[in-house]
C-alpha cells in the first residue's frame, strides 16, 4: 500500500523522479535543456519554488517549495506529463519516460535542508562522473556557490543566512560545500534521505504527522536509523 502524500502550505520537498528502468534517457544538452523550460513553465503556473535540482541521465533531484498553496502534485504532473510528451515526440519513442510515481520526502529547515541541498548537488560527484559539483552545469551548486546557471532558482532562506551580501553567501556556501566533499560523509548514500516520507527532528516528525497526516497510519508505519536523528515512512514513492 502507497503512503498518501504529505503536501501542506509552507512545506519543503525533496523530490526524485526516475527514467523508466532506469534507462539513460537523458542523452544530450537539449534534453536537460528541454526540461529544465519546462520546469520554469509549470513553477509560473502553479506558483511554487524551485529552490534546487540536480539533473543526470537517468534521474532528476528537485528541492520544491510550496509557500503559498499546496500544488506539488499538479505541479509534478505538469512537467513530467509535458516533458515526457515532447521527449517522445521528438524521439519517436513510444511508452513510459517515467518509472512510476516520483519519490517525495518533506525536508525540516535547518541542518535537514542544507545537508539534503548540499547531498542533491553532490550527485554526480558521489557517482564518480564528476570530480566536483561545479564541472557539472546541470545543478543549482553555480547559482549557491558562484551566483550564476543555467536556470534560475529560488533561494531558499536557511541558504540566506550564510550571509548578509551574495558574495559572501556564495563563498561560505563553497567552502561548506569543499568541506562536506572533504569529511566524504555526504558523498555516501544517504538512503534517510529518499526512503522516508518525513526527514527532520523527532518534534517536526511529529508535529508533521499529528497536523497533516492520517495520525494512525504513519504511527504504525516509522522508520528509525541508527543514529536517531531521521525518522518516517519508509518508501514515500
Amino acid at each position: 500500500m502507497r503512503p498518501p502524500r504529505i503536501i501542506y502550505v509552507g512545506g519543503v520537498y525533496h523530490i526524485i523522479a526516475r527514467c523508466n528502468n532506469r534507462e539513460y534517457f537523458f542523452k544530450k544538452d537539449e534534453d536537460f535543456d528541454l526540461y529544465l523550460k519546462i520546469l520554469g513553465k509549470a513553477r509560473k503556473k502553479y506558483n511554487v519554488s524551485i529552490h534546487a535540482f540536480c539533473l543526470t541521465n537517468n534521474h532528476v533531484h528537485l528541492i520544491i517549495g510550496t509557500p503559498h498553496n499546496k500544488n506539488l502534485s499538479l505541479f509534478m504532473q505538469y512537467a513530467q506529463g509535458h516533458f515526457a510528451r515532447a521527449y517522445n515526440k521528438k524521439y519517436n519513442k513510444m511508452g513510459s519516460f517515467w518509472s512510476g510515481r516520483y519519490k517525495s520526502t518533506v525536508i525540516e529547515s535547518e541542518e535537514y535542508y542544507m545537508n539534503c541541498l548540499m547531498y542533491i548537488e553532490l550527485n554526480m560527484v558521489r557517482n564518480v562522473a564528476k570530480k566536483h559539483p561545479k564541472y557539472w552545469k546541470y545543478s543549482s551548486y553555480s547559482q549557491h556557490a558562484e551566483g550564476k546557471g543555467i536556470f534560475q532558482i529560488d533561494y531558499h532562506h536557511q541558504y540566506m543566512l550564510l550571509g548578509k551580501s551574495s558574495m559572501e553567501r556564495q563563498k561560505k556556501y563553497e567552502n561548506i560545500m569543499n568541506l562536506k566533499i572533504k569529511e566524504k560523509g555526504l558523498l555516501q548514500k544517504q538512503t534517510h534521505m529518499f526512503q522516508v516520507a518525513i526527514c527532520g527532528s523527532q518534534q517536526f516528525i511529529e508535529d508533521i504527522i499529528n497536523k497533516y497526516t492520517n495520525h494512525s497510519y504513519y504511527k504504525s508505519n516509522r522508520l528509525f536509523t541508527s543514529n536517531g536523528l531521521y525518522r518516517g515512512k519508509v518508501d514515500s514513492s
